[in-house]
């Protein structure tokens, strides 16, 4: 098999990352993520998980992460 199918729930991702980051809960209008490193982490995970390094691409349809 050579696909690989990343599924990101940004409600958990962003409601559980200001909780680490800032000690509780923020509502996504107070967040603002950079979506570029986002993506390109998830991708490299992705590529290191499956095995297929450089083969993977990505489908982005996420208004909470904006690209810098």
């Amino acid at each position: 098999m050579n696909r690989v199918a990343v599924d990101v729930d940004t409600g958990y991702f962003v409601a559980q990352g200001s909780k680490e980051l800032f000690g509780g809960f923020l509502e996504r209008s107070e967040i603002q993520i950079r979506g570029d490193p986002v993506i390109s982490a998830s991708k490299e995970l992705a590529e290191h998980q499956s095995g297929l390094p450089g083969s993977i691409s990505l489908l982005q349809n996420c208004p909470t992460l904006r690209s810098a």
